[in-house]
């Protein structure tokens, strides 16, 4: 937790940006959408993940914040992560009701008191400049280091490719840092072999080679790393630098599980839960799944608790089940929050609250979870756990619906045909209807029926959506003949 999260406006990138060079000149670490999200992870998933190990959220506002949703959930995650919270005036402003909740006492700066916030967040990332002695000191310590390293010293190379790397005590410069990392791992340099691997498998400043990389995975998983183990079975799961194996896969998990290493126990636990390179085995998949989630894997306390729900290799226990999901909510992940949030709802194994349901929802919708948008459009309209507020309930159900969630989109062609929430507009309702029953969703081909029916100007869309509706019917009626 040594960042700082920049949370902003989309309109107001170019403040934001130079505030984050501001930063970076003052080596503040911190982290940015888009500049800091990897390329092909999910937008959400990057901001989340973020959030959950950030020093604090810098909340860089003006005008245009007070109507940015994306800013609004950043600091709601910010919150439920019980992250320390920054607000900075870009403009003078006023502050929105949910923006005095979320900033709460916490006194506004102007973004011109520069020093002042360089102070506060040097304080809370414990980032420190390095004076110009020290800088001379690291150079001469380097220059030791070199020499060392030129008459051949593997540990030397391996701390000369670091300096490199990180510009510590000399400029930084990634090819050298590879050239010194290949020298050391072809010395046997256990860190080097795995550092120099991870380079060439995803850094952004090396020329990528998947199968060198795997190569070095493989060198430093012989000599007994848990992690390169784990790193080679997951070469091995996607066929990433090799030929995709789920065998070897699960061989080399089992060899890093063997050591404690929580990724590679829920990994394995995975390979058994789907049959994966093993016989498929219950049982089993719950063991690993346990021994990861002991150590604080949010995705294995999810799974764990998801077998306990179903008596699926464990004994059906709800309370074990509540559990888990609570452990692994609390860590962020958005199924859990779902989970526990209708564990609330329903009052299974806990006191039924309204409150606290629409707390665990919020959290999870606010990580772009579909099902959990709908329930707390639904709190929102039927005014569960808090007062009933249509255009709240429109707002999330739109969420959903954009996203393909056929019950959202019934409810939000519902508002529109009726004017909740939103101005009454019949060609809204019937496009969301329409997409409703494109996913074959039953109220929806019996609205636009009815919405249709003795439509003397539109006879053919009368007569397909009657037969797409009776057609559903008597297919639900096969499956549900009562």
């Amino acid at each position: 937790m040594d960042h700082v999260f920049i949370s902003y406006a989309s309109g107001d990138l170019a403040k934001a940006d130079s505030f984050r060079q501001l930063l970076l000149q003052q080596s503040i670490p911190c982290w940015m959408a888009p500049y800091d999200i990897p390329a092909g992870q999910r937008y959400a998933y990057a901001v989340t993940t973020s959030l959950r190990h950030c020093a604090c959220a810098v909340v860089l506002y003006s005008a245009k914040t007070m109507q940015s949703e994306n800013v609004e959930r950043e600091l709601e995650c910010a919150v439920n992560f019980k992250k320390p919270i920054v607000p900075i005036a870009l403009e003078e402003t006023p502050l929105s009701d949910n923006f005095l909740y979320y900033f709460a006492n916490r006194q506004s700066k102007p973004i011109r008191a520069q020093e002042e916030i360089l102070q506060e967040l040097r304080k809370l990332t414990h980032a420190s400049v390095v004076p110009n002695t020290l800088q001379k000191q690291l150079s001469v310590q380097f220059a030791a280091l070199l020499a060392k390293a030129q008459q051949g010293d593997a540990a030397a190379q391996y701390e000369a490719a670091n300096c490199y790397r990180n510009g510590k005590g000399v400029e930084k410069n990634p090819q050298e840092a590879i050239r010194w990392l290949d020298l050391a791992a072809a010395q046997g340099h256990l860190q080097a072999q795995l550092l120099l691997a991870d380079c060439l498998m995803e850094d952004a400043d090396t020329p990528q080679d998947k199968t060198r990389a795997a190569e070095y995975y493989l060198a430093a998983a012989e000599q007994g790393n848990a992690v390169a183990q784990r790193k080679l079975g997951i070469c091995f799961q996607d066929g990433t630098g090799v030929l995709k194996s789920p065998q070897e896969a699960c061989y080399w998990y089992q060899q890093a599980a063997a050591q404690n290493d929580a990724e590679a126990q829920k990994r394995l636990g995975n390979c058994y839960d789907f049959g994966s390179g093993v016989p498929q085995n219950d049982t089993l998949a719950m063991h690993w799944y346990h021994k990861a989630a002991e150590q604080g894997h949010v995705l294995a306390q999810y799974n764990l608790a998801l077998g306990y729900e179903n008596g699926q290799g464990v004994p059906q226990d709800y309370s074990a089940a509540l559990h888990w999901y609570r452990r692994s909510a609390e860590q962020g992940d958005a199924d859990a929050q779902f989970a526990l949030g209708w564990y609330y709802e329903i009052g299974q194994s806990v006191t039924l609250s309204y409150v606290e349901a629409l707390r665990w929802y919020k959290a999870s919708a606010a990580q772009g979870y579909s099902m959990a948008q709908f329930r707390v459009g639904c709190f929102y309209q039927e005014g569960k756990g808090t007062l009933p507020n249509l255009k709240k309930a429109v707002e999330f159900y739109c969420e959903a619906a954009k996203q393909g969630h056929p019950l959202a989109q019934y409810r939000l062609a519902e508002c529109y045909q009726r004017g909740d929430g939103v101005p009454q507009n019949f060609g809204e309702a019937i496009n969301w209807y329409r997409r409703a029953a494109s996913q074959q969703y039953l109220p929806a081909l019996q609205k636009l029926s009815e919405c249709y029916e003795g439509d003397s100007q539109n006879p053919t869309l009368s007569t397909f959506w009657h037969n797409a509706y009776e057609k559903a019917l008597q297919a639900t009626e096969k499956v549900l003949p009562f």
